[in-house]
């Protein structure tokens, strides 16, 4: 699973979401709205994929040219830091093929750009894009119009050139033999029964002497021969004591393989919640999830509960984990985003537990009629006694800020009504 990093402001953040989250791609919980601490925050979480919306980011300038040569020079050093990071863009160019900006963007190896020209992005294409591997095919035509990208993960192409001109080739002739020349002028010598001359007669018993020589030569030639017969049958032998043994080890091998695979069986299930090896249960066990949550939600102590939950969440993308997550981890919004997206599929029928955790979330985000509603439906007077309280509060810093908004107080007012807010946000966090 491909881990992704959000930089775009919150809001399009929680509404990208839930529909770019998949099997295959899990967001990171915290996203980063602010171009200057994009590099830090990629550091700090290290995502597999980084994706930029770039109009919905907030920028130390207001000149749009600028702000691209800022982003460009971030997605400069990250590419320098880590090759193995994808960045991908979302964009809104009326014509992205006459954009400079996205021809530097790919020159520096960004291979994921979704423009929108108006008609929108269709998220569901670009959840399936990065799903799977990054290929320069996906920005050719963006890029079409601009004569040469040299990418910085491009593969150089070799050309091979072919030599004009043509190779002469010499053809030598092999010399003439002359010790046989003058092997058949000695036969014919002896054919014709002719005399010999002392000196011809010298030089064919040279020739007999060197015929003696090679005789000798090959008979020890053949000793030889025999004797590396000898020694490739010791080899052969010493060969074969050696396959003996690899596969005597070989099958020691596999029977020793076979024993340890039996002390390390697959543990049952019910087994590992015991242990409180939550994460090891999920990996495990992945379609038993949800059912891990409610063991943890329903056992574990209110102290232990949220980092068992966020073990369960860096191995699982399971939509109750998520829920369970975003709660712990204080992330209000985004829970209620993930509900009311799914309320009539996915979350139809609800935990006690997560009807309680939906409705103190409603309470956070100050919708008290909902808030109150899944207080009901849970049977949780402890959640109702506190979303009285919390709407007492938030009522009254309404009225505060109102009219410090409106110059209604004086100055001494003014820092008494400053501290009454500051002390009831701080009893609202405590509930």
């Amino acid at each position: 699973m491909k881990t992704v990093l959000l930089a775009m402001q919150e809001k399009t953040a929680d509404a990208v979401t839930p529909f770019i989250e998949s099997e295959d791609l899990r967001i990171l919980g915290e996203n980063v709205d602010y171009l200057r601490h994009i590099e830090e925050m990629v550091g700090k979480t290290s995502p597999d994929i980084l994706l930029i919306n770039v109009s919905h980011l907030f920028y130390d300038t207001d000149s749009v040219a600028v702000n691209n040569s800022s982003l460009l020079e971030v997605i400069k050093n990250l590419t320098k830091k880590g090759a193995q990071l994808r960045i991908a863009l979302m964009t809104n160019f009326d014509d992205p093929k006459k954009s400079s900006f996205l021809a530097k963007a790919v020159s520096m190896g960004v291979w994921d750009v979704f423009n929108n020209s108006g008609s929108g992005i269709k998220l569901e294409a670009l959840t399936k894009q990065l799903s799977a591997e990054s290929n320069y095919d996906n920005v050719s035509n963006l890029v079409s119009e601009i004569n040469q990208v040299e990418t910085a993960r491009s593969e150089p192409l070799v050309k091979r050139k072919k030599s004009e001109s043509k190779r002469s080739v010499l053809v030598s002739l092999p010399n003439e033999d002359k010790n046989h020349q003058q092997d058949a002028l000695t036969t014919d010598h002896v054919d014709r029964g002719e005399p010999l001359n002392p000196e011809l007669a010298k030089h064919i018993g040279g020739v007999q002497q060197s015929r003696k020589k090679q005789k000798k030569n090959r008979l020890n030639e053949r000793e030889n021969i025999f004797s590396r017969f000898k020694l490739n049958k010791l080899v052969l032998k010493r060969t074969l004591v050696s396959l003996g043994a690899l596969i005597l080890i070989a099958t020691l091998f596999f029977v020793g393989k076979s024993v340890i695979n039996s002390w390390t069986a697959k543990p049952s299930f019910d087994t590992l919640l015991q242990k409180q090896e939550y994460q090891t249960a999920v990996k495990y066990y992945p379609e038993k999830a949800k059912t891990v949550e409610d063991f943890i939600l329903n056992n574990v102590s209110p102290a232990d509960e949220k980092s068992a939950i966020n073990s369960v969440y860096k191995v699982s993308n399971n939509k109750f984990v998520k829920f369970d997550y975003y709660f712990f981890d204080k992330k209000y919004g985004k829970l209620i985003f993930l509900y009311e997206s799914q309320s009539n599929s996915t979350y139809k029928h609800l935990s006690n537990n997560r009807q309680i955790m939906l409705g103190y979330s409603y309470m956070k985000t100050a919708n008290f009629t909902k808030a109150m509603y899944f207080a009901n439906l849970s049977h949780s007077s402890d959640l109702k006694d506190r979303i009285k309280k919390f709407k007492v509060l938030y009522n009254a810093n309404a009225i505060l800020e109102k009219n410090l908004e409106n110059k209604k107080l004086n100055t001494k007012d003014q820092i008494a009504a400053k501290k009454i807010i500051s002390q009831n946000k701080l009893a609202m966090d405590s509930l």
